[in-house]
């Protein structure tokens, strides 16, 4: 009986809740949810511009000048100053030789235009001399002009001897040997104690101050497409914002048999900081497309027909099959589909179907 009595009470309870529930109004004056209008997107313009096709690659800097440097004047290496990977500039001294023979003809060779020159002045007093004692009759015609020629040959022998006096003593200052441009020292060929006498290089110089030759590596598939006189665009990975422009210079095979690569050559002047063996990112313009039709690339998606971009028309979105092509900085372009001027869904373009309604944000 205690149970029943428990049970009724339950059953009361409950049947109380629901009567309360089925009894209890609406509120005319709550405000009411509505359900979203269409799927949020964003939306952008189909744009109008000239559409470059790219080939990027990864270059590698070499130096545009490589001198040998040799040694002007035979003799006696006494002092290297540089070694293999040294960087100079230009007008460095690299080594000096022994001067002590130099030295000793440059000071013949000036004491001999010493004596000349005296010589050519008491000779330039006697033909004076004789000169009046003509007038006077006191010497013949024939001793005059003997005097004449004495002085003219001292004359010559007084240009010929300062002449070997001013080559003695540059050969003396190019007793030292050094570098005609600015590098690095790629190679030595001497040291302390050697004898040179100027017919084999003493370094090798690898200059990177002024000229560079940028040399980009291409798949042999690539040859027919490259052709000199295409824009590159150059950057360091070190500084990516500064970017230089030049044009294609060669295309050549590269060394090696088996490399089935092709070698494009780009020179170019140092910008500063660019150093031989150095990478450089490249970019090289094979082709130019103007008034191309260039849409974000998310707004192109895949579908089983094939890629599509969603046009906005009023609220909804329509399907429309389109043919890509190149693509650049976040752009590709359409090459069939569109008509230019229409407004595309970017994000969100994932997740629409055909006249899909759309919310576009703004």
């Amino acid at each position: 009986m205690l149970r029943l009595t428990r049970s009724l009470r339950l059953s009361l309870i409950l049947l109380a809740v629901l009567a309360a529930a089925c009894g209890k109004k609406e509120d005319p004056t709550a405000p009411q949810v509505q359900a979203p209008r269409g799927t949020p997107v964003t939306a952008a313009v189909v744009t109008t511009t000239t559409a470059q096709v790219v080939e990027r690659v990864l270059g590698r800097v070499e130096s545009g000048t490589s001198p040998q440097v040799f040694a002007e004047v035979p003799g006696t290496v006494s002092r290297v100053l540089v070694d293999v990977g040294e960087r100079v500039k230009s007008g460095q001294v690299l080594a000096e030789l022994d001067t002590t023979d130099l030295r000793i003809a440059a000071e013949t060779a000036r004491a001999e235009v010493g004596r000349l020159e005296a010589l050519h002045a008491a000779q330039e007093r006697s033909v004076q001399r004789m000169e009046k004692l003509l007038a006077q009759k006191l010497v013949s015609q024939g001793q005059y002009d003997d005097s004449q020629a004495q002085l003219k040959s001292l004359a010559e022998q007084l240009a010929g001897a300062r002449a070997r006096n001013s080559a003695a003593q540059r050969s003396l200052g190019k007793a030292r040997i050094t570098a005609p441009v600015g590098g690095v020292i790629q190679t030595r060929r001497i040291a302390a104690g050697d004898y040179v006498d100027g017919k084999a290089p003493a370094f090798l110089i690898s200059s990177t101050d002024r000229n560079l030759r940028i040399h980009l590596p291409f798949p042999e598939a690539m040859a027919q497409r490259l052709r000199p006189g295409l824009t590159v665009r150059l950057s360091s990975p070190m500084a990516p914002e500064q970017v230089i422009s030049a044009k294609l210079d060669s295309i050549s095979p590269m060394v090696g048999g088996s490399s089935h690569a092709v070698d494009a050559i780009v020179h170019v002047t140092n910008p500063g900081g660019w150093s031989e063996g150095a990478s450089i990112n490249a970019e090289v313009v094979i082709d130019e497309h103007p008034g191309a039709l260039m849409v974000p690339e998310v707004s192109v998606v895949r579908r089983p027909a094939g890629e599509v971009v969603y046009v906005v028309q009023g609220d909804a979105a329509s399907q429309r099959l389109v043919t890509t092509g190149t693509r650049q900085e976040g752009l590709v372009e359409i090459l069939s589909g569109l008509q230019g001027g229409e407004t595309v869904v970017v994000d969100g373009a994932g997740f629409l179907t055909d006249k899909a309604p759309v919310m576009v944000k703004k």
